[in-house]
């Protein structure tokens, strides 16, 4: 196990915070399972607040919308003050995402384990990612979304991605074809 993996593992439960950028849509279930884990989740979104309410113990909710990153990025900082980010999901559409993306790099460690989503729909996800601000520091996995017998992938499939990345070490996971939809 290498040293990013045994101090993630280190973190899981309940030493440091899962910050999930986009997590009340498609990724609701995602957040959902983690606070059910005993986690500690940073929910952020433009309406955040509506959609953890009802959700597990663990969740907090940052109101904030990626098209004004500088301050989505401190409402993030503001939010996670005094705990560490061991893990990180992001799901944020461009042209915000490498904003956003910068904007959350001071939160980072080489220990905190960050999951990109990307989507097929517009194209080939790969060359998305590699053109694509990486963090400057992390544990990086990059989760391609595809499709799963000829119909997109339901939020149930890419949240189970998303965890599974997420306590995962590889740098790439590819979920369904991603070859387009007719």
């Amino acid at each position: 196990m290498g040293n990013a993996d045994a101090t993630r593992s280190s973190h899981h439960g309940r030493r440091g915070v899962v910050l999930v950028l986009g997590g009340t849509g498609m990724l609701r279930p995602a957040v959902e399972q983690l606070l059910r884990e005993g986690e500690q989740v940073v929910v952020v979104a433009r309406h955040a607040s509506r959609a953890v309410a009802g959700m597990p113990e663990g969740a907090t909710a940052v109101d904030a919308d990626w098209v004004r990153p500088a301050e989505y990025g401190q409402r993030c900082r503001v939010a996670v003050a005094g705990r560490e980010v061991c893990s990180v999901i992001l799901w944020v559409h461009q042209p915000h995402r490498d904003a956003v993306t910068m904007e959350i790099d001071p939160l980072l460690t080489d220990a905190t384990r960050v999951v990109r989503l990307w989507g097929s729909a517009s194209g080939d996800p790969r060359a998305k990612a590699m053109a694509s601000h990486e963090p400057r520091t992390g544990d990086l996995c990059d989760v391609y979304l595809g499709s799963s017998g000829g119909e997109w992938l339901t939020h149930e499939q890419i949240s189970q991605a998303a965890v599974t990345a997420l306590r995962g070490s590889s740098r790439e996971l590819v979920v369904g074809d991603l070859r387009a939809l007719p």
